[in-house]
């Protein structure tokens, strides 16, 4: 009979508390503590601790009391100490990282949480979870990424924003968005560089002496950044840091989130230093060809320069507009020296060649002339020394020495001819 009197005691008052909720009176509603047994069942603890149960009429009538009178154009503290606003994010995933135009694109949740009193309640103690259509309600930080380009927020199917509001005032507003910001790149060590790209958080209005922004949870802020995979580059690590920047409308704080990303190298050993290693070795085939096949050589020679020149050029139309000389740079100089030079062996072997053998031969037909010269003065020279008369008139073998010569001289001329012919 004890334990049937409880319980109908606990349902009067629970219709009490219901009726007094729904009432329209906005003033607090007053707190009714009840002392009740240990030994009760837990069935009767639950339907007194109230503060763990709400409905739409209890969450209803919290946000009309705590919006009615609340001036969304005001931070909260306003005319007092500077309020602590803390950034938090969860990085999904770094989409985008191009060398061409110097920027990285990351997709994250955003996370800021603030301290509002003038949005805490007392009916329950369950946090209130709101979506974006608070944001035109409450007041909410004016923080922006000072490097960004562009930094749309996800509206599939619904804006992706949400509010969470906790009993003492505490407000969590949340982001789904996709940033494009800035990343300067140092090329010189290029594809074997390592970069550095960065966020940076600032409020855009608010000075220090309206807000504080920090990190929540310092390294702990960031999530998210051990699951990320990327084509292009392999994370190292991230850094956050706290700065505070002056201008000359005050001093703002400015939370740097930093990414250490180091660039992958098998995509270029498989589509650069590979084929480039082979056309270069394959340029020193020549060395072991016949000197006297020109066509082959110079074949080789040509279309290795043409390969590595058409590499290049795609190397260059991923690249932008770099003063500074890259590794890349250095290593494709490199290899067209080295083709170049296998064209510059054959041109000098065909020249040594060439020139050992016009004087062979020229030192053959000298050799021939002198031969031939020899053998002429042999038989005309007893016909000069007899002189003339020494014979009948009647003997055919008979010449004068001006004939003599002559022939000698007609010899010479048909040699010196044949020489030039041979040249």
């Amino acid at each position: 009979m004890g334990i049937r009197a409880m319980l109908r005691a606990a349902v009067l008052l629970l219709l009490i508390r219901t009726w007094l909720a729904e009432g329209n009176n906005t003033t607090s509603i007053p707190e009714y503590v009840f002392e009740l047994s240990p030994t009760m069942p837990a069935v009767i603890h639950n339907v007194f601790n109230c503060k763990n149960c709400a409905n739409e009429t209890v969450v209803g009538k919290i946000l009309d009391r705590v919006l009615s009178g609340y001036d969304a154009r005001l931070r909260p503290y306003f005319g007092g100490d500077p309020l602590p606003v803390g950034i938090s994010m969860y990085v999904s995933n770094i989409d985008h990282i191009s060398e061409v135009t110097m920027d990285s694109k990351v997709t994250m949740f955003f996370l800021q949480t603030w301290k509002d009193p003038r949005l805490a309640y007392c009916e329950t103690n369950l946090n209130l979870t709101l979506d974006y259509r608070m944001a035109d309600k409450l007041w909410v930080p004016d923080c922006y990424f000072l490097n960004s380009k562009d930094t749309p927020v996800h509206d599939m199917s619904v804006e992706n924003r949400m509010f969470q509001l906790h009993p003492d005032g505490t407000v969590h507003y949340g982001m789904r968005l996709t940033t494009t910001a800035s990343c300067s790149m140092d090329l010189q060590k290029y594809p074997l560089d390592k970069q550095t790209c960065k966020l940076e958080v600032e409020s855009y209005g608010y000075t220090v002496e309206d807000i504080m922004l920090y990190w929540e949870g310092d390294e702990n802020a960031i999530q998210g950044t051990e699951k990320i995979e990327n084509p292009q580059f392999t994370l190292l690590g991230k850094k956050v840091t706290r700065n505070e920047e002056v201008f000359y409308t005050g001093s703002y704080v400015r939370l740097v989130l930093k990414f250490m990303i180091q660039r992958k190298i098998i995509h270029y050993l498989v589509q650069v230093y590979w084929p480039t290693i082979i056309v270069t070795i394959s340029s020193w085939v020549t060395f072991w060809m016949n000197y006297e096949s020109s066509v082959a050589r110079m074949t080789i020679g040509l279309t290795s320069m043409f390969i590595l020149h058409t590499i290049n050029s795609h190397l260059r139309e991923k690249l932008p507009e770099f003063s500074c000389i890259k590794a890349i740079d250095i290593y494709m100089v490199v290899c067209f020296i080295f083709v170049f030079l296998s064209l510059l062996e054959y041109v000098y072997i065909n020249y040594l060649l060439y020139s050992r053998r016009e004087s062979s031969r020229c030192y053959r037909l000298c050799r021939r002339a002198r031969k031939i010269m020899d053998q002429y003065r042999y038989q005309l020279e007893p016909e000069l020394q007899r002189g003339p008369g020494w014979r009948g008139s009647n003997d055919p073998t008979c010449e004068a020495p001006n004939m003599a010569t002559e022939r000698l001289k007609y010899c010479l001329v048909d040699l010196d001819l044949g020489f030039l012919e041979g040249l």
